[in-house]
C-alpha cells in the first residue's frame, strides 16, 4: 500500500518511546513497504536491539550527565553548529516526510522539528508518552524568573533556547496522538491540531514480540503482586534520606513488593532499601531499563503504587484487572509534590480517574492501606485482551493518508 509520505522519522528519548516507535515502525514497514523509516535515538544504548532490518537507527550519544556535555548538545546537536552534526544530512532538502516526536521541548527533538518544518510537504505529530502531554502552562514569557530568563538567553546564544512551556504546545505540530481525546481537546494546546486516538491495548499486543525478539527474559518475579514504580523525584537521580523514609513508609506491612526503577534513575538507587527490608526486591538487569508497559504481561502484578507515574495511568486504563494507587494527595506526599513541580506546567488531575475506578488517589494513609487491602482481595485474574489483536493502529493509517 502506498502513502503520501516517502519517509517516516521518529525521535526517541526513552525505552518506552523506543517500544512505541518500534511498534509503529514495524506496522508501517508491513503495510507501507515503500516508506523509508528512521529512528533517531537520543541517549539510548541500542547496540543489541534487533530491528530485523525493518528500519534504520541513528544514534545521538547521551549528553545529559554533565554541564559541559549539555552545552555541547545545545551547540552541536541542536544549535548553531547543527549543520556539522551527523543528523543534518537527513534533514537537508527534506520533503514528503512525517516526523513523530514525544517531547517537543527536548533540545534535539526541537531542533529536528524546526528542520523538518522548513521542508516542503513535511508534517509533525506528537505521540503521548504519559501525563506530561495533558499538562498546561502556568507561566508566560512575561513572568519567567530571572534565572529562567538567564538560562533562555544563554541557550539562545547556543542556538537552542530553553522551552518554558508544557509538552505539545508547539505550533509546528499538526497531529496529537493521545489515549484520552476528550481530555486533550479541552486544552488550549489542542487548537489547530488534528487529535487522533491511540489505543494502548492494541499497542501493548506488540510487547511479547518486542521481548522475545530481543531475547529478554523475565523469570523469577512471579510471586510479587505489588509493584512500586520509581520516579526521578531528584533531578540528579539520587536518593535523599527523605525519599527513602517516604518509600519505606509506603511499603511497610503490605507484603512482598517489587520495585521498578525509572529508566532515568540509577539502577542501584533502591538497593539500600532492599538490603534493609526482606519484603522488597528490585527489578534488575536489562529488564529494569525497559518500560513496564512491555513487561506487565509476564508478571503477576495486581497493584501498582506510585507518586503519579504515567505507567500507572497507562496500564490501569488499558487493563481493568490492574489497580493503580497514586499517593500525591496524601499529607506525607506534599514535600515530594513541591519537588516534583517544574514551576511552569501543572498536572491535570482528571487523568487519575476512569469509569472502571481502578485508578485510586487516597487522601490519607489509612485510606491508602484500605485500597491495598481491597485490591489484594480481588481474585480476578489478568486476562490478555485478545480483541486487541484484531485491531490495527488506525492512527498511523490516518496519518499515512493525510
Amino acid at each position: 500500500m502506498k502513502s503520501n509520505y516517502k519517509k517516516m522519522y521518529f525521535v526517541v528519548l526513552t525505552t518506552y518511546q523506543l517500544f512505541i516507535s518500534d511498534s509503529y515502525a514495524r506496522y508501517i514497514n508491513e503495510k507501507y513497504a515503500d516508506t523509508d523509516i528512521i529512528l533517531f535515538t537520543v541517549g539510548l544504548n541500542t547496540r543489541h536491539f534487533n530491528t530485523e532490518g525493518r528500519y534504520k537507527i541513528v544514534s545521538v550519544p547521551d549528553l545529559n550527565n554533565s554541564k559541559s556535555r549539555r552545552i555541547w548538545q545545545r551547540l552541536y546537536w541542536s544549535g548553531r553548529l547543527f549543520a556539522f552534526s551527523p543528523l543534518a544530512k537527513y534533514f537537508k532538502h527534506l520533503s514528503a516526510c512525517h516526523l513523530f516526536v514525544f517531547n517537543d521541548n527536548e533540545p534535539v527533538t526541537n531542533r529536528l522539528m524546526r528542520s523538518a518544518y522548513k521542508g516542503y510537504g513535511n508534517s509533525i505529530s506528537i505521540i503521548e508518552e504519559g501525563i506530561g502531554i495533558y499538562e498546561y502552562t502556568q507561566l508566560s514569557n512575561e513572568n519567567l524568573t530571572v534565572k529562567q530568563l538567564f538560562r533562555r538567553f544563554i541557550t539562545w546564544i547556543l542556538g537552542s533556547p530553553m522551552q518554558y512551556k508544557a509538552v505539545g504546545e508547539n505550533k509546528m505540530i499538526r497531529n496529537a496522538i493521545v489515549s484520552d481525546v476528550e481530555l486533550y481537546k479541552s486544552l488550549d494546546k489542542a487548537e489547530g491540531k488534528t487529535v487522533l486516538f491511540q489505543d494502548k491495548r492494541a499497542l501493548y499486543r506488540y510487547a511479547d514480540n518486542f521481548l522475545s525478539r530481543n531475547n529478554i527474559k523475565c523469570d523469577g518475579y512471579e510471586q510479587y503482586e505489588i509493584l512500586y514504580l520509581g520516579q526521578p523525584i531528584n533531578e540528579n537521580g539520587g536518593m535523599s534520606s527523605d525519599e527513602a523514609d517516604y518509600i519505606l513508609f509506603l511499603l511497610k506491612d503490605i507484603g512482598k513488593v517489587l520495585i521498578k526503577p525509572h529508566p532515568r534513575e540509577p539502577l542501584d538507587k533502591y538497593n539500600k532499601l532492599a538490603q534493609k527490608n526482606s519484603n522488597i526486591k528490585i527489578l534488575a538487569g536489562d529488564i529494569a531499563l525497559l518500560p513496564l508497559e512491555c513487561l506487565l504481561s509476564v508478571f503477576n502484578v495486581k497493584i501498582l503504587i506510585s507518586f503519579n507515574s504515567s505507567a500507572g495511568v497507562n496500564l490501569a486504563k488499558a487493563n481493568q484487572n490492574i489497580t493503580s494507587i497514586f499517593t500525591y494527595d496524601m499529607p506525607e506526599s506534599q514535600n515530594f509534590l513541591e519537588q516534583w513541580q517544574n514551576g511552569y506546567a501543572e498536572m491535570n488531575r482528571n487523568l487519575f480517574q476512569n469509569t472502571e475506578h481502578n485508578l485510586l488517589v487516597p487522601s490519607s494513609y489509612r485510606e491508602y492501606q484500605e485500597f491495598i487491602k481491597n485490591a489484594k482481595s480481588n481474585s480476578t485474574q489478568q486476562e490478555k485482551d485478545h480483541s486487541a489483536a484484531r485491531r490495527t493502529l488506525e492512527e498511523i493509517d490516518q496519518i499515512m493518508n493525510q
